[in-house]
């Protein structure tokens, strides 16, 4: 299918799914694995599909027309630095991630380039995972290191999901502050129309996966739901102060509690 015919069809698909009363959201996730997946697990996908748009999408039509693939070695040593080589293996320089990160990874090498998917699951699930399951500890410490490429790969993707939750923390307080402010001028002026909606559907929906399903704060389903009055900014800066400090404690290592 061509690219302007693939662009024909999206938007017929958008315009019958909106003119029946559906959500498009389905189309990007028709499956809805989003919902199933952790924090940890959406950003090493993140990481991952940021990589191939700076270091692959840009450049593999261009490869494809050549019939080569320059640079490949140095590009194989970027794979390794953000963590893909054996990144399901644990020790010797292996990142010890699980199998739903492993996939997650997978997915969006193989939505770039088929063929550097194909790199990533040779070196790492058929000649890493051969020294790592049946190799002496002197192959082990001779060849896992040096074939993943990095010894610090969790570490930095780990790294990675500490800086995007302080961004999203920092986001939702001043959304909420500004939300605050326009509902007060509301409040001060001749009220003659409904309270105002200030949040946005983006910064609701950036927030409403980490609100408790049981309480005061379920009640929040939709942005349309969230009108700023005091009691509102409360409770919402209660839940934003708790989520932070989970992540903070999730990142000390102290287990995760429980949460309705």
């Amino acid at each position: 299918m061509k690219g302007n015919d693939r662009d024909f069809a999206i938007n017929t698909m958008v315009v019958k799914f909106e003119g029946a009363g559906y959500s498009t959201d389905c189309l990007a996730d028709p499956a809805g694995i989003d919902t199933l997946l952790s924090e940890e697990e959406r950003a090493v996908r993140q990481t991952v599909r940021d990589f191939c748009a700076d270091k692959i999408v840009p450049h593999v039509a261009d490869w494809y027309e050549r019939g080569e693939l320059p640079g490949v070695r140095e590009l194989t040593r970027e794979l390794g630095k953000i963590g893909l080589l054996g990144m399901h293996l644990t020790g010797y320089g292996c990142a010890g991630m699980s199998a739903v990160d492993y996939g997650l990874a997978c997915t969006e090498l193989e939505a770039a380039d088929s063929g550097l998917r194909s790199l990533v699951s040779v070196q790492g699930s058929l000649a890493m995972y051969a020294i790592w399951r049946f190799g002496s500890e002197a192959h082990k410490t001779e060849w896992l290191p040096r074939m993943a490429a990095s010894s610090e790969q969790k570490h930095q993707m780990m790294s990675s999901l500490q800086s995007r939750r302080h961004d999203s923390v920092q986001s939702w307080r001043a959304g909420l502050a500004n939300a605050r402010d326009t509902y007060r001028q509301w409040a001060a002026g001749p009220r003659d129309h409904d309270p105002p909606n200030a949040v946005g559907d983006e910064w609701f929906e950036g927030l409403r996966p980490h609100l408790p399903n049981t309480g005061e704060a379920a009640k929040y389903r939709t942005a349309l739901d969230v009108n700023c009055d005091n009691p509102t900014v409360a409770l919402l800066s209660l839940e934003i102060g708790r989520i932070e400090r989970e992540w903070v404690d999730e990142a000390k290592g102290y287990p995760r509690r429980a949460r309705n």
